[in-house]
């Protein structure tokens, strides 16, 4: 099996533990597009603000833009908190429903399991491992998102300013999506090994304290 079809299948069954929470994660997607459109307003009305204010002089639209985009920006950040805190509760509860998934599946094991796989690397798996999950759900689905539509805003604002901005900008996106990918294959190599080194430091920690009269007694 190919590493981006196995990521993707991980990731699949990732979102299923989303599915009772769709109503909370539905809502959050909503202020995160409020929160990619506030960007685009925010940059549409630059240069207006400066031509119209310090350029012209305009006493009119001295009233009208700055309040519009002290607005904008208290809608950005109500929009930014919302989706954070929904997120952040999101990934916690589907965090608690893997860590039960996979306790209950662990305790049906056979005992030749328990044999062969340390416990202090059993809990490493349930608590280490999958708190890197809720980082997973709660900031880079979150970060996706909402980086993902304000890019797309953007992009139509500068197509409405400025056609040849736009399509250099547009031409540019392969080859940061073509360095973004090659860095994330590194980043899930790197986390992966720091994933196992976290658990061998957990087995040694965890037999260590578990046999502390034996470990006392060869230190004497």
């Amino acid at each position: 099996m190919k590493e981006s079809e196995k990521v993707r299948q991980d990731y699949w069954r990732l979102l299923q533990y989303l599915k009772p929470y769709i109503g909370a994660f539905v809502f959050a997607s909503f202020c995160m597009i409020l929160v990619s459109s506030t960007s685009g307003g925010a940059a549409f009305l630059i240069q207006p603000l400066l031509d119209d204010i310090f350029i012209k002089k305009d006493r009119d639209m001295l009233k009208i833009l700055p309040a519009a985009l002290i607005g904008i920006y208290f809608l950005r950040g109500a929009g930014r908190y919302a989706a954070s805190t929904i997120m952040q509760k999101v990934g916690q509860m589907s965090v608690r429903d893997i860590r039960n998934h996979i306790y209950r599946h662990i305790q049906g094991l056979s005992l030749s399991f328990f044999h062969k796989h340390a416990s202090g690397r059993l809990v490493s798996r349930i608590v280490n491992d999958i708190q890197i999950i809720q980082d997973a759900i709660a900031i880079v689905v979150y970060d996706l998102f909402r980086e993902g539509f304000t890019v797309i805003v953007l992009i139509c604002v500068l197509l409405y300013r400025d056609a040849t901005l736009s399509i250099i900008a547009v031409l540019v996106i392969p080859f940061a999506a073509g360095l973004i990918t090659r860095l994330g294959r590194m980043i899930r190599r790197i986390s992966k090994n720091t994933q196992e080194r976290m658990a061998n430091l957990t087995a040694l920690m965890s037999e260590t304290f578990s046999g502390y009269r034996v470990v006392q007694a060869f230190g004497m």
